[in-house]
């Protein structure tokens, strides 16, 4: 917000950090940052907080690109109002709506990375139940009990196919 506000070199000086890391996938930050802060639930959470601003950040500037020229932005300046008091009063809360279609558009991606992460054996570890957990038990028995291996992989397509189906639904709102 603070990028498409301000524009500029601040702008150009942000959006080229974020540039550099959308380069980089996202599945190598989550594997480092579960290197060094461990196999938890909390690591999890972190490193997924820390890999999807980056979706995020590029469509609020936009949003906050569109809504600067707008009257009610150009009517809070006149009023006398800071540039802080302009984007957190108005400009940020008149992006909310966006801003909760791209995170339920993350939701079903958050799901899969987390269930491969427990598949690979990086992610949660199994004293806690995860779908990749599960997958990751049935290899073994693979050819003599497939079903095993189908309920957490129909979990994990249905799961994520319901949220895709609803965000999008969202979006068209």
């Amino acid at each position: 917000g603070v990028a498409g506000y301000l524009g500029g070199m601040a702008d150009m000086v942000m959006m080229r950090i974020v540039d550099i890391l959308t380069g980089i996938p996202s599945m190598i930050y989550m594997i480092l940052i579960m290197m060094f802060l461990g196999n938890t639930v909390q690591s999890i959470l972190i490193a997924m907080c820390l890999t999807y601003w980056i979706t995020t950040a590029r469509m609020v500037r936009a949003q906050i690109l569109t809504l600067r020229e707008q009257d009610f932005a150009l009517a809070a300046k006149v009023c006398g109002l800071s540039r802080w008091q302009i984007l957190i009063h108005h400009l940020i809360p008149n992006s909310m709506g966006s801003i909760i279609v791209t995170v339920t558009f993350l939701i079903p991606s958050a799901i899969f990375q987390e269930a491969f992460l427990s598949f690979l054996g990086i992610g949660i570890q199994v004293p806690m139940a995860s779908w990749g957990t599960l997958a990751n038990d049935a290899i073994e028995y693979l050819f003599s009990y497939p079903y095993q291996m189908l309920f957490p992989a129909a979990a994990i397509s249905i799961t994520i196919f319901a949220l895709h189906w609803e965000s999008r639904a969202a979006a068209k709102a």
